[in-house]
């Protein structure tokens, strides 16, 4: 293992490096001889010991923490062993990056996150506070698995195509974990799709397999694309809906627009969607869009809800 002050360019290479800052997506940052290092599994203020997964670029280079030298205070078992940092790096699963910290901690950094975002790009200083719509596990309602050349299924290591077997999905909705087919295989297939929407079964699709699910957010129903785009939280509609401030025809529009990526992705659906979206109302005009939207997020990356 080599320390600051030394050259460094090997994939695998072990490095110490000290975490003095969180990035988007769920690392940490580090410097190393000058360099910006991004850490997975690390908290700010950790001394750890890396492996260099990623050197590649001039401008920063991405590693993975092996080993707590100096942990956070805020550090935890991982919810998800499978995820876990006993684990080597490539044999981890990816998908919940910050399940080793602990669940306040994690929104405190989620909020410095989106305050430097607002700093750097809007040069405006906030003092945005990041709240709890759940406990912090059994919130995700879409899952996609992937299958390898033998069939196994499992989600992909973090920032690879290795497919990783798991026997759990703690960050899954209880209907998704009950039709999770973990421990069967799926020979020639690509891809297993879990779907939970707010109305109606979960469903299980295979390979090329789709269907139509329906949403229900307040008093409104969308029929929407199964493998199409919903807020992955099975909170996250109902509270875009309700924004603090906003207005009963604001609601109604936000609500409308909580759909607009599947509208997007799914043309085929337009016309469903759109009949749904104006069923509770008087007239078939589709609701005006407000002028700003809350942000939403199309991955779900990260783990605190």
């Amino acid at each position: 293992m080599r320390n600051a002050g030394h050259m460094h360019d090997a994939p695998g290479e072990l490095v110490e490096l000290e975490v003095s800052n969180v990035a988007h997506g769920g690392v940490g940052v580090a410097r190393l001889d000058g360099r910006v290092v991004f850490v997975g599994d690390a908290i700010p203020g950790e001394r750890v010991v890396a492996e260099l997964t990623d050197v590649a670029r001039d401008s920063f280079w991405r590693a993975t923490t092996v080993r707590v030298l100096e942990p956070s205070p805020h550090r935890r078992d991982h919810v998800w062993s499978a995820a876990s940092i006993e684990r080597a790096p490539a044999e981890r699963a990816g998908g919940a990056e910050f399940g080793h910290i602990a669940l306040d901690h994690q929104r405190e950094l989620k909020r410095q996150v989106l305050a430097d975002a607002m700093q750097r790009f809007a040069h405006e200083a906030t003092d945005v506070a990041v709240e709890s719509v759940s406990h912090g596990e059994g919130w995700r309602t879409r899952v996609r698995l992937h299958v390898d050349e033998r069939g196994v299924v499992g989600p992909y290591a973090a920032r690879s195509h290795t497919v990783i077997p798991v026997t759990d999905l703690p960050l899954a909705t209880s209907a998704i974990q009950s039709i999770a087919p973990l421990a069967e295989r799926f020979p020639g297939e690509e891809v297993v799709d879990l779907v939970a929407p707010s109305v109606g079964e979960a469903l299980l699709l295979v390979g090329a397999q789709g269907g139509v699910v329906t949403e229900r957010v307040g008093d409104r129903e969308f029929a929407v694309d199964a493998r199409g785009f919903w807020q992955v939280h099975h909170r996250a509609a109902p509270t875009l809906s309700i924004c603090p401030g906003s207005t009963p025809r604001q609601r109604t529009s936000i609500s409308t627009a909580v759909s607009a990526c599947s509208l997007r992705r799914s043309p085929t659906l337009r016309g469903q969607v759109r009949s749904a979206t104006c069923a509770s109302r008087p007239s078939s005009r589709t609701p005006e869009r407000p002028s700003m939207l809350p942000a939403t997020s199309r991955s779900g990356r990260g783990h605190a809800r």
